[in-house]
């Protein structure tokens, strides 16, 4: 299948829109969404744990059981193969008031994380719909918006970067939303809102294996 695309550059860095699986991107870190007391092994994490990358969700699942981090935070680590990180990023579990702020902020410090690794070793970075996930609270809008205007900032505020491109993914989904984001700009100066998605409880008792079958 063709994968539909939305490229935009923000400084030194492109910014571009797929529909895909964030984990089959070829890139040097993926962005996996994560409690802050425990890693998170559905979504993202599930697939990253099913691709042999368990050791990157072990390590924060320590981390994280011994100093809970704070909403926003990000911690990179290695993946468990060679030349692939994973960049964790606290936004599973976030109340609504926060959860934009959450993501925003966690996406610009993995940036700047990346972009201060020794040896300028990461220069693409892959993430998925932070925040949209089962019990996440923003829109597919929302969450481009916190994305794409975490990695704006970034740009302004640092300049000359190692890091040259950014992939969101969009899983299953369309990519629509996000594409309206980069051509409306309404990512540049960005405020915090609070996360407007619809909870579907068919859909979270589906994510958690409580659905029940027909007789």
């Amino acid at each position: 299948m063709e994968k539909k695309v939305g490229l935009l550059k923000l400084g030194g860095i492109n910014v571009k829109i797929v529909e895909d699986d964030v984990t089959c991107e070829l890139v040097d870190c993926i962005v996996v969404p994560e409690f802050n007391n425990c890693a998170s092994y559905g979504g993202v994490g599930g697939a990253c744990a099913r691709r042999g990358l368990g050791k990157g969700l072990e390590v924060y699942d320590k981390r994280a059981q011994q100093k809970p981090f704070a909403y926003g935070d990000a911690l990179l680590t290695e993946s468990g193969r060679d030349k692939l990180f994973l960049g964790h990023v606290v936004t599973v579990g976030v109340p609504a008031e926060e959860q934009f702020a959450a993501v925003f902020k966690s996406v610009y410090k993995i940036v700047c994380d990346c972009n201060q690794r020794p040896y300028a070793t990461i220069r693409r970075i892959a993430v998925p719909e932070l925040g949209t996930g089962i019990i996440g609270s923003l829109t597919q809008e929302q969450s481009a918006r916190a994305i794409i205007g975490a990695i704006d900032a970034f740009s302004r505020v640092c300049g000359a970067t190692i890091v040259k491109e950014v992939v969101l993914c969009a899983y299953k989904t369309s990519t629509k939303p996000a594409e309206k984001v980069l051509s409306d700009d309404s990512f540049r100066d960005c405020k915090f809102e609070v996360g407007q998605k619809i909870f579907d409880p068919v859909a979270w008792l589906h994510g958690m294996g409580l659905e029940f079958s027909k007789a």
